[in-house]
């Protein structure tokens, strides 16, 4: 049993049964007792695993509850070159009120590491073409930290700190708390290279210290000022990182995604056949022949919190035009539905993702009773409503006891955003459940 060896069990079987009917056990209960064993061997072990599989539970719970920072640290650095796990686990510190910094070459270790509570410092050993030789002579130069990329380009010795890796750590941001940008410091990488031949030589020869060496080196090159766009310089940490750090490209859109977007980790639990709006970045497009010869596509969509594969036939594939790409962030309107036994989603319309707002409806009712119905209440509510300007539209409905009332669209200056903590404050004024946002999507 201890070693789930299927076949050793099946052939004690007959052993097991006629021993028990010689002691007296009924063939029945012989057999009824083995089906039992043979059963809770498929997941059962030894009294001593479960006792170790025990303490670890403890411990990991211990740690993460009360040292929650060096914990996630810990995690992250265990799955470091796993960008899927990566993600999950940056997610989930995002959760846990922990910030996941980008970077830093004065600050950053190998691994992740907490720098202060609530705050861990992404770790060089998580970019992408940077070897681990180039981080250990990075770090053992850094001594107080370096001044500027011209600065480590003085100091550390160039055996695997070379272009690749220098690039690598621009792209990513590693040199950003320097006062350079990307873009200027990318047009002088060469000068760094220069830099960095013309001073291993000079320390090499033997003939001069350190300090005087890094003191007759040219003086620093004049950095351009000019950046990439946010856009570009997103997509160079989503190729170095294996994911966004600093920001999302959705972050400008979290607002029209939360009031007509349903969440792509929600979705595999719609009922079959219901239709919902979902939005999200293009992530991988893989594009197939029908036996007719038609192309069509399975496109995976994620929104920094998860991700689907839907599928998208020929008629709508062929109206999608340049939108469906990869990167291209974008709105679908798609049916849920199972393939294979496992749920699928089945796009029936592609847009771009600030037209979600057209595609999409959202209200936030709000329920009064006659006695919120006076006009000092009424001037609470309309201070609370202009205190949190949006595009979504508020609704009153004044109720008998009976639950019958009459429904006024408010003025559109009373346009909220209908934030959790919007709709928390004015149920303090009309009570707890009388506050709704209803989303859906447009009909006709």
């Amino acid at each position: 049993m201890g070693k789930k060896k299927k076949d050793i069990m099946a052939s004690l079987r007959e052993k097991f049964i006629a021993g028990c009917v010689a002691n007296g056990i009924p063939r029945d209960k012989a057999t009824q007792t083995f089906d039992e064993m043979e059963k809770f061997s498929r997941y059962g072990f030894n009294k001593s695993h479960t006792t170790a599989y025990a303490f670890v539970s403890y411990w990991t719970a211990y740690l993460k509850a009360h040292y929650p920072t060096h914990f996630m640290a810990s995690l992250l650095t265990s799955v470091q070159g796993d960008t899927d796990k990566v993600a999950e686990y940056i997610g989930e510190c995002k959760e846990m009120g922990i910030e996941v910094l980008p970077p830093d070459i004065n600050e950053s270790e190998h691994d992740f590491t907490p720098v202060a509570e609530g705050k861990i410092r992404f770790g060089l050993g998580a970019i992408k073409h940077v070897g681990s030789g180039a981080i250990a002579r990075i770090i053992s130069a850094r001594g107080d930290g370096y001044k500027s990329f011209f600065d480590l380009c003085r100091r550390v010795d160039g055996d695997g700190v070379d272009r690749e890796a220098l690039e690598a750590l621009i792209k990513a941001g590693a040199f950003d708390s320097l006062g350079h940008t990307r873009k200027g410091l990318l047009a002088r990488l060469s000068d760094g290279l220069e830099l960095m031949q013309i001073s291993r030589r000079e320390r090499t020869s033997g003939q001069r210290s350190f300090f005087e060496v890094t003191d007759s080196l040219p003086v620093d090159p004049t950095v351009p000022a000019e950046e990439f766009t946010p856009e570009e310089l997103l997509t160079f940490e989503r190729e170095l990182l294996g994911l966004y750090v600093s920001a999302h490209p959705l972050d400008r859109y979290r607002e029209l995604l939360s009031l007509y977007a349903t969440p792509l980790s929600a979705v595999a639990s719609l009922p079959e056949g219901d239709e919902a709006l979902v939005g999200g970045r293009v992530k991988a497009i893989r594009k197939i022949a029908t036996k007719k010869g038609d192309p069509m596509a399975f496109v995976t969509v994620e929104d920094g919190r998860g991700e689907v594969e839907a599928t998208v036939f020929p008629r709508v594939l062929a109206t999608a035009g340049d939108i469906l790409r990869v990167d291209e962030l974008i709105g679908m309107r798609v049916l849920s539905g199972v393939r294979n036994g496992t749920p699928n989603l089945v796009v029936q319309e592609v847009f771009p993702i600030s037209d979600l707002e057209k595609r999409g409806s959202a209200i936030l009712l709000i329920r009064l009773r006659a006695e919120d119905a006076v006009p000092e209440k009424l001037g609470l509510i309309s201070a609370r409503l202009t205190s949190d300007r949006g595009r979504v539209p508020v609704v009153l409905r004044l109720e008998g006891e009976d639950g019958a009332g009459i429904e006024v669209r408010a003025a559109d200056r009373f346009r909220v955003s209908a934030a959790p903590s919007l709709r928390a404050a004015i149920e303090e004024l009309v009570g707890e459940g009388r506050v709704e946002l209803i989303t859906g999507m447009q009909t006709g």
